[in-house]
């Protein structure tokens, strides 16, 4: 997309695909000859495709819409500063309508006075006062927290008379909704908004624009609704299921005088919400308890006015996506109409799976090992705390899996962490011989030991494999811990049982131990309640598992640290009350399925440390399932289908199970063919594609879980692109290579999701192919961080933010002993504000780290100056 150019055209106006607005507020009724529209509050629901009402063709003979319409300055003066109409963003709805984005918007205090500050929809600044700083519209942090911004919009929509349209925006704020007539057939709606507490670096604006055709509506409760009046408070209620995708207006007529159009005061409030009386609440059909209202308010002081015709009009949605909240950083800004995408470079081509391209083999697993497999002879040594050998020790090895070793993956469901690979023991000397075999040229991976007496140790490499022969030692250390588990009442459980699914290396990261190395780590409470597990302490436990009459099996999850224990004292778990939950999976066929299974989880509130709930469940012949006694909480799911699987299941949200509920789940999980997606990655420059890009593509609720269960790693082939099987709707891409001399924009430009590239796939049974991934030139900027009197500050973290505070940065990287380092960024995006950070180990499992942001020597050089001790802690 050219954001210099004005105008796109959007040739799918009139079929409502996508988000559609809902708008709830105050509004003036009874105008005659304009309509008022103050709404103070908006809200936004994805919609499904309405009942296929459409306008009817507009001749080709009518006028079409002015194209240069100023903004109305003379009769309204606030529009005199915003930038001249047609320099922004227009989207051509038809030819007698069409959208317009012109600005964004600020005000800054300059020499004294309030400065309006306008910016394009990408970030490129308008006209800036001289010596103007973008950086002052970023807010100060405030305990380690950026405030929220606040900002302007200036839009505006030509129609013809009539016209109605509504706006939904990021952050919170409300709109004049109101017509200029332009001429005897068409009128402007100059909408112009503030969006306070806007958290993020990139927002969006959506419109909704009624169509010229009005459609009537009857009031006898026919075409899927029911109308209800109160006369006691003079308002008058359409019940509807998918009132959000229209605009509507009522007729009326006061003492035999001249017709009256009202517009509504409330439209997408639910039966259940306070828009709509009590009183009427029993009078609702039942299929209408949970729809949608419209309702229209009228003057109180006089009769209920004659109903002459209540009309519709089918919306048309415009999107604009990724505006950039603060100007300097180019955004990526997406324009849809109606959910379709409205440029050529952002458009998804769907083509018959049975084609194949020139240019890559995209539905073929191509990847291959980078060498011929080998065998390679290993030999390493296990030792206590002392360094004395320890013999009789079993040892086994496990092989993070490479995309190509299909072989080394385990076939069992919910499993964790890679399959084991080898497995020995040593002699009386310590010593431990395994003849490995290599499949790739790298070796990343870890060794478990596990002494007599239960005690382990570790050691995770990624290494080649000739530093590997010549570095595999394995520690176990002499240190105990302890988990005690009580019942809700805090009595002890006797005869649970326990295991070590987690721990953390002191000073370093959390392991999760395979699961053969936790069935060796499994212990049954004694009559306190308490298990001893040998070789880590009792703050270095991260995850454990707990299985006890009851209670079912929760679990501490491995992301919490142990900071609740203190000395050597017991990690203390409450097990939580727990429910049951049944339900049936739609579109199941045993047949076709056959020992299908879901993994139920919870999460649970309450007690410290946290416990999780955990069941695995067999589907019956059909498709029905249950669990008896999970913990009690918030409901998540996945299937054993694996991430290649031809057909996904699409998880409802399911509300949070109470403590002592049987919950039979009415919005249950189905089966749906998954879609075959594919997407390059390119560098801008040459455009040629990116092999070997390590990358997940993550879909359902991984996106937003954190998970990763609906997920599917792979890789890029020779050419650059990447395919996978998965679940319509929203996807995230998680990139997790470099490639040599380029960097994705993503995380800055506002098309990254919540774990990665978003996308949106349809529902298909074609190859969709994403638009292109492109990856720029990376630039390196190297600085000194420095103590006030110019000594280097070494060992510290170092970032650069290009946007605000709020952007993923591109550090933090280690100062060296010269207080040296460098970072390196994607072209277009250089740090441009700073902050370092010092970690200071309190224990071996407790740290606490200290910020603060460095005064701003120089640019050439970039030095940064910071205090002899942090006074910021986080």
């Amino acid at each position: 997309m050219t954001l210099t150019t004005s105008a796109f055209y959007a040739p799918h106006a009139g079929n409502v695909l996508a988000a559609e607005v809902a708008v709830t507020g105050k509004q003036e009724s009874e105008k005659k000859g304009k309509d008022f529209d103050a709404t103070d509050s908006i809200t936004v629901k994805k919609a499904e495709e309405p009942n296929g009402e459409t306008k009817e063709p507009i001749p080709r003979a009518l006028k079409p819409a002015p194209s240069e319409v100023p903004w109305p300055i003379e009769k309204y003066k606030s529009y005199i500063d915003i930038p001249p109409s047609g320099s922004g963003l227009r989207v051509q709805l038809d030819s007698r309508r069409w959208v317009e984005l012109n600005s964004l918007s600020a005000t800054e205090k300059i020499d004294g006075k309030n400065v309006d500050i306008f910016w394009k929809a990408d970030g490129e600044l308008i006209d800036p006062p001289q010596g103007f700083d973008p950086l002052s519209l970023v807010p100060a942090r405030v305990e380690n927290q950026m405030l929220k911004s606040t900002r302007g919009v200036s839009l505006q929509v030509v129609g013809p008379k009539g016209t109605r349209a509504s706006m939904s925006t990021s952050g919170v704020g409300g709109y004049g909704n109101f017509s200029v007539p332009i001429d005897d057939e068409f009128v402007q709606l100059p909408l112009t908004t503030i969006m306070s507490d806007i958290p993020y670096n990139h927002a969006y604006v959506e419109v909704s624009v009624s169509q010229e055709n009005w459609v009537d509506v009857s009031l006898d409760n026919s075409q899927g609704m029911q109308v209800l009046q109160s006369l006691e408070d003079r308002r008058l209620y359409v019940v509807i299921d998918d009132a959000w995708h229209y605009a509507w207006q009522l007729k009326i007529e006061r003492d035999k005088g001249e017709p009256i159009v009202m517009t509504p005061t409330v439209v997408g409030g639910s039966v259940s919400s306070s828009f709509f009386p009590e009183s009427l609440r029993s009078s609702v059909r039942e299929e209408f308890q949970s729809a949608q209202i419209v309702a229209f308010y009228f003057d109180k002081e006089q009769p209920m006015p004659k109903l002459l015709k209540l009309q519709r009009s089918l919306y048309d949605v415009v999107r604009f996506k990724n505006l950039s909240v603060f100007p300097g950083p180019k955004s990526a800004v997406r324009i849809s109409v109606n959910g379709v995408p409205i440029s050529e470079e952002q458009k998804q081509i769907l083509t018959p799976l049975d084609e194949t391209s020139n240019e890559s083999t995209t539905l073929a697993d191509n990847l291959k090992p980078d060498n011929e497999t080998e065998l390679i002879p290993l030999s390493g040594t296990v030792v206590d705390a002392k360094g004395n050998p320890v013999p009789e020790c079993w040892v086994g090895m496990f092989v993070t899996p490479q995309e190509f070793d299909k072989f080394r993956k385990s076939s069992k469901p919910f499993a964790t962490g890679p399959p084991l690979a080898f497995e020995a023991r040593t002699d009386d000397a310590g010593v431990f011989s395994i003849l490995a075999l290599k499949s790739h040229f790298v070796f990343d991976g870890s060794f478990w030991a596990v002494r007599k007496d239960g005690a382990t140790g570790t050691l995770s490499m990624n290494c080649t494999w000739s530093y590997l022969q010549d570095h595999l030692k394995i520690r176990i250390s002499e240190e105990q811990g302890k988990v005690q588990v009580v019942d809700p009442e805090d009595e002890p459980i006797v005869g649970a049982k326990v295991t070590l699914e987690a721990i953390q290396i002191p000073r370093s990261v959390t392991r999760e131990l395979p699961e053969e190395v936790q069935n060796r780590q499994t212990a049954v409470t004694n009559n306190d309640g308490e298990v001893t597990f040998r070789g880590w302490s009792s703050a270095a436990i991260r995850g454990v598992g707990v299985t006890a009459e009851g209670f079912g099996t929760q679990y501490l999850k491995s992301i919490f640290a142990s900071q609740w224990v203190k000395g050597e004292e017991p990690l203390k778990l409450t097990l939580h009350p727990t429910a049951s939950l049944s339900g049936q999976i739609i579109g199941y066929e045993s047949s076709k399925m056959e020992n299908l299974q879901l993994q139920i989880l919870t999460e649970t509130r309450g007690a410290q440390p946290p416990m999780s709930g955990r069941a695995v469940v067999d589907i019956v012949e059909d498709g029905r399932f249950s669990v008896d006694n999970i913990a009690a909480g918030r409901v998540l799911m996945v299937s054993s289908l694996t991430a290649d699987s031809l057909m996904k299941m699409k998880i409802p949200y399911i509300p949070s199970l109470t403590p002592g509920e049987d919950r039979i789940i009415i919005d249950n999980p189905q089966l749906v063919p998954a879609v075959v997606v594919r997407q390059q990655f390119i560098k801008s420059d040459t455009k040629e594609g990116i092999p070997d890009m390590k990358l997940r593509v993550l879909w359902g609720s991984a996106i937003n879980d954190g998970s990763w269960r609906q997920s599917k790693p792979t890789t890029t082939d020779k050419n650059g692109w990447w395919t996978a099987h998965v679940l319509p709707g929203p996807i995230n891409i998680r990139v997790s290579s470099r490639p040599e001399g380029y960097a994705g924009t993503s995380w800055f430009d506002g098309r990254s999701g919540h774990l990665g590239i978003e996308a949106e796939v349809p529902v298909t049974d074609q190859l969709v192919t994403l638009p292109p991934e492109v990856y720029v030139p990376r630039k390196s900027l190297s600085g000194r961080l420095q103590y006030a009197d110019g000594s280097p500050a070494n060992d510290w973290s170092v970032y650069g933010h290009p946007i605000s505070w709020n952007d993923v940065g591109v550090g933090g990287v280690r100062t060296n002993r010269e207080g040296l380092f460098t970072w390196t960024y994607p072209t277009g995006y250089p740090p441009r504000l700073y902050k370092a950070s010092n970690r200071k180990w309190l224990t071996d499992h407790h740290f606490t780290d200290s910020y603060v942001i460095p005064k701003l020597i120089s640019t050439e050089p970039l030095i940064l100056e910071i205090p002899e001790l942090p006074d910021t802690n986080e």
